[in-house]
């Protein structure tokens, strides 16, 4: 057994010269991540009044969008730096099919990608409207250094299993025409509760408030011209920035679970409006390739909208 000593010096000796000049390149780890949101028509809103001469912004009548982000972060645990890659590509695809769909890479925040059109890509970009086959499972690849970093959707959202219910209950409002219109006291707090059926354990839900305001003072009762609030969004539990998107992504993955949140009625509805609250209950697959490090995944969910006004 002693003669076996200098041996494991040896080793112990050799690993220690080897970590000095190698240790931090063992340390970083690849982690990739994935969004798929699908979001209804404004006009499909709970508390939409599809009788009103109200003119809303035109993007409210459009019809349903899907969107799909992805990036690809690199880790160092000796630093606990996390780092955006750049120069890479990613496509989506159905799974199974030859010829995947490139995503847009933003030259404002280079290793962002999306099927949204965005502002001067620098490769080929989505010029049509996403459009995604029901159940079916679709894989985002990111090619970086020769090597492949995959991602799977194993299908997309459909209406999940999560309750959401608001305190205080929205004011119902019958109009002439009989359509339901759901208001909230001005300055008043809003808490959003919500229950999941899942048995495993989901990230906390994205939510997001958005203000419309009269374009102008003298807008009449009867017909009244609506525009974004230039602060928008009023409120935004995970806001996602494209220059850190990833590592954003990451974190709310790792986020505690909640089962409500409280929106502020000083900070938030303090000004007469339309308030639109788009809350989108998350999945998460951590359906991988292999060369991705634990924490990696692709969320996805459907947002139901509800309008509110308050006054």
């Amino acid at each position: 057994m002693n003669a076996q000593i200098p041996s494991l010096l040896l080793c112990l000796v050799l690993w220690i010269t080897s970590c000095l000049t190698g240790c931090d390149t063992w340390s970083r780890t690849l982690q990739a991540t994935a969004l798929l949101t699908i979001t209804p028509s404004r006009t499909s809103a709970e508390g939409f009044d599809a009788t009103s001469n109200d003119q809303l912004p035109e993007d409210f009548y459009a019809t349903e969008s899907a969107l799909v982000e992805s990036g690809l972060v690199e880790f160092n645990a000796v630093s606990g730096n996390a780092t955006q890659i750049t120069l890479l590509e990613a496509t989506l695809a159905l799974v199974g099919t030859p010829q995947p769909q490139p995503l847009c890479e933003s030259a404002a925040s280079p290793g962002y990608f999306t099927t949204a059109p965005i502002e001067a890509p620098l490769s080929t970009c989505w010029d049509n409207p996403l459009d995604l086959e029901q159940n079916a499972p679709y894989q985002v690849d990111i090619n970086w250094k020769s090597s492949v970093y995959r991602l799977y959707f194993p299908s997309l959202p459909e209406e999940v299993d999560t309750t959401l219910s608001l305190t205080p209950e929205p004011i119902t409002e019958t109009t002439d025409s009989g359509s339901i219109r759901l208001g909230h006291p001005k300055g008043e707090d809003l808490t959003l509760h919500w229950t999941s059926q899942s048995t495993t354990p989901l990230p906390p839900p994205l939510i997001r408030v958005d203000r419309l305001i009269p374009v102008t003072a003298d807008s009449t009762e009867a017909s009244t011209v609506w525009e974004r609030d230039p602060q928008n969004p009023v409120f935004q539990n995970a806001p996602f920035p494209t220059s850190s998107f990833s590592t954003s992504v990451l974190a709310h993955i790792l986020a505690p679970q909640e089962d409500s949140t409280l929106l502020p009625g000083d900070e938030i509805f303090h000004i007469s409006g339309i308030y639109m609250v788009s809350f989108t209950p998350l999945h998460l697959s951590t359906y991988t390739s292999d060369n991705l490090h634990l924490g990696s995944g692709a969320l996805s969910g459907r947002t139901r909208l509800l309008l509110l006004h308050v006054k």
